[in-house]
């Protein structure tokens, strides 16, 4: 399995089996320049994406730009559930152990059309 079909099962069927051991101790993740660390972005997941998930799904247009053994680039719309949407295009670094280390993602709110 590829970092980006981890990244997905993660998101998309809730494996915090994989994600536990996909993010390494010191990973830290910066959006839309606030940072959280490991332990804030597992809670994020589990307390607030993965419940609301259930109802609403804000995901779209994925797709993973670039991937090797050290990096990944990836992007998708965003979509709020009050219909605004938001293209985001994020980095992950990895580690030497190849763990997730680093995570970058900007947005950038997309005009309605």
């Amino acid at each position: 399995m590829t970092a980006y079909e981890k990244m997905i099962a993660i998101i998309h069927n809730k494996r915090t089996d994989i994600l536990h051991d996909f993010l390494a101790d010191d990973f830290f993740l910066v959006m839309d320049m606030e940072m959280k660390t490991k332990d804030d972005f597992i809670k994020l997941l589990e307390e607030e994406l993965y419940p609301s998930m259930d109802k609403f799904n804000p995901y779209s247009e994925e797709k993973c730009l670039f991937e090797n053994d050290h990096m990944m680039a990836y992007e998708h719309v965003w979509t709020e559930e009050n219909g605004d949407k938001y293209h985001i295009t994020g980095t992950i670094l990895f580690n030497e152990e190849g763990k997730a280390w680093r995570n970058m993602d900007v947005s950038k709110k997309l005009e309605d059309k």
